[in-house]
């Protein structure tokens, strides 16, 4: 039995797709490109795979409401390997749809007979995020759609590339979002202002919690969770997850979240390790999947615009994972890491595993090529 893959994604990635068995869609502008990724979107898929931040879980939601049901999905993070290949044959799975999949990079690609890899970069088109591609490729699925695609944009520091779709969602919750109303208004709102404004924290910013909780704090189980309630109800009130005095499975997860950020915070401005007055260095005390993502995000909103963080942990398998992040985009630290062979990501978030003895060379590395673009 072959096994054939689609991939949706806006990354870069250091992986080579010149390969005989892998086909990339071109196409002339974005209304092109969502319908060539619309005409993959409407077929069916034995099993549906995406990363497991906010931006791959809501394009699954999307999906799902346009196919009307729940999908067989599983979160991914780690790629598909050969090793797998015996138990997806046992489950009868020969295509796989993936969103937002980072796990390219950790993939063995030469066990598929066939890759569509549908990416605005691979045209040279703007970079958007996962969900707004599925969103826009699929319409029909309306308001509970865009408001869907609009937390996963946000989740993915994106709001820049989607302001038309902001300022739509802000209309309508004006009373949610009244600090924010000028600014979408004027097309001025953009990935730090959309999260704080006049230095307080906006509801935007409790949504990103909220949709990175279920999967910080319950792992594989609580993204599962997330998609099912969504899909079951085929609703999502926005002005309810608002309210801190409901008792909904999101807002409880959301304060079990924003404990542990207030905890890390503490440890992480007395406890980092400062090169050059530029580069953050530090190791997490909360040891869940996709909180280091998070957090670093979070400090990197907090320093001045020129500093860079790189947050590192051990994984199980006695890897490190690596974490970067910073608000000046000519460092490009996507390309950096491309560069190095080891990961991939943006211009300002980015990031990779590597084996534990390349530790001290890694950084070193990441230090003169940041250097290099001052």
């Amino acid at each position: 039995m072959g096994l054939n893959l689609v991939l949706v994604d806006h990354h870069d990635t250091n992986v080579d797709l010149s390969g005989e068995n892998i086909e990339v869609i071109k196409a002339k502008n974005l209304v092109d490109f969502y319908k060539k990724v619309r005409n993959y979107l409407e077929k069916d898929y034995d099993l549906i795979v995406s990363d497991e931040d906010p931006d791959g879980i809501t394009s699954v939601i999307i999906y799902s409401l346009f196919k009307d049901k729940l999908v067989n999905f599983e979160g991914n993070r780690k790629g598909i390997k050969k090793e797998d290949l015996s138990s997806l044959k046992t489950k009868g799975v020969s295509t796989i749809l993936a969103f937002d999949w980072f796990a390219l990079c950790y993939s063995d690609l030469e066990i598929f007979d066939k890759i569509i890899y549908l990416n605005p970069k691979s045209s040279n088109l703007i970079n958007v995020n996962t969900s707004e591609i599925i969103y826009r490729a699929l319409p029909e699925t309306e308001k509970l759609g865009r408001d869907i695609s609009t937390i996963g944009t946000v989740c993915d520091y994106l709001v820049d590339t989607s302001k038309e779709k902001f300022k739509e969602f802000i209309e309508d919750y004006k009373e949610l979002f009244p600090e924010l109303l000028e600014l979408a208004r004027q097309n001025k709102l953009d990935r730090y202002n959309a999260y704080n404004v006049n230095g307080k924290n906006t509801k935007l910013y409790d949504l990103s919690l909220m949709f990175w909780a279920p999967f910080i704090i319950e792992s594989d189980e609580g993204n599962k969770k997330l998609i099912n309630s969504i899909i079951k109800e085929k609703k999502l009130d926005i002005k309810s997850l608002l309210d801190k005095n409901n008792s909904h499975y999101l807002i409880n997860m959301y304060k079990e979240l924003l404990s542990l950020i207030t905890n890390e915070k503490n440890n992480f401005y007395s406890k980092s390790k400062i090169i050059d007055d530029k580069f953050y260095f530090y190791e997490p005390i909360t040891h869940k999947n996709g909180f280091m993502s998070k957090f670093s995000s979070i400090i990197t909103d907090e320093l001045p615009k020129d500093k860079v963080i790189i947050m590192k942990s051990k994984s199980d398998n006695g890897k490190l994972k690596y974490s970067l992040r910073t608000r000046e985009n000519k460092y490009q630290l996507g390309k950096i890491l491309n560069s190095l062979g080891v990961g991939g990501g943006h211009d300002e978030a980015a990031g990779c595993i590597i084996n534990q003895e390349k530790e001290e060379w890694f950084e070193s590395e990441l230090i003169k090529l940041i250097n290099q673009k001052i």
